[in-house]
């Protein structure tokens, strides 16, 4: 059975539903004092949106409210897992080894900020729900971004929108030499 869990900031609650297929848990009111590392563990693909920012090893909510730490994703059972984070700067974030300190196989995510809507299936939301659909059918992580990203791709050069254009340069993240990721 392929297990989905997903956490977000309470304003994208409408569109990481629809984008991850399951309901979020919501910041606030999860914060750091309320997180259980059974909200997003065990699972086959954690889809994360929350704010974060260059340098910090925490996610943030709604209002830059702390959701979760990187100690605490550290005991986390993530083991197989893999992370899609609709999360602005999560590779500039110094969260990434906690992450795979936790076990988790591969994260894809994008530099910078990521676009995305509230209440839509949008930018890296729409990236997030073809990675979790072709990720469920066994694709490789690899894989299943090269073809969203095509798909993608296809579907804002119909729309003429560049808005959302920074999905387009998610990358997938494994702990290696290769990623700087220690």
């Amino acid at each position: 059975m392929y297990t989905v869990k997903a956490i977000c900031a309470r304003e994208f609650r409408e569109s990481v539903k629809r984008a991850a297929g399951v309901m979020p848990a919501v910041s606030p009111p999860l914060t750091i004092e309320t997180f259980r590392p059974d909200m997003i563990s065990p699972c086959n693909l954690l889809y994360i949106k929350l704010h974060g920012l260059p340098g910090q090893k925490f996610l943030y909510g709604t209002n830059l409210i702390t959701a979760v730490s990187a100690e605490q994703i550290r005991q986390c059972n993530l083991k197989e897992t893999i992370v899609f984070a609709a999360t602005c700067f999560f590779p500039e974030s110094g969260l990434m080894p906690a992450f795979f300190d936790a076990g988790v196989t591969a994260i894809i995510a994008g530099r910078g900020e990521n676009y995305a809507d509230r209440t839509v299936v949008a930018g890296a939301d729409l990236l997030g729900i073809y990675v979790r659909k072709l990720t469920r059918i066994r694709a490789t992580p690899e894989t299943a971004l090269k073809i969203a990203i095509r798909v993608l791709d296809n579907k804002l050069a119909l729309r003429k929108s560049g808005k959302a254009a920074d999905a387009l340069s998610f990358e997938v993240f494994r702990r290696d030499e290769r990623t700087n990721i220690k």
